[in-house]
């Protein structure tokens, strides 16, 4: 969890608004601190669950929430 939250940054940067964001290798108890990096620019979607991993897929805003 700690590399995504420490990607946030470059990876929102290279994400065009409107695009997606697929975050993978999270357990769910890491959930809330992962989204949260990311909760500023990006929509998510409900998690999915497959065993202990969840998948958090989104779209970044189209419009900065500056």
């Amino acid at each position: 969890a700690v590399p995504l939250i420490e990607l946030s940054e470059p990876l929102l940067n290279a994400t065009h608004a409107g695009g997606q964001i697929c975050l993978s290798g999270i357990v769910e108890t890491q959930i809330e601190m992962v989204s949260q990096a990311y909760i500023r620019d990006v929509v998510f979607s409900p998690p999915v669950n497959q065993d202990e991993w969840v998948r958090l897929v989104g779209v970044k805003r189209r419009l900065s929430s500056q």
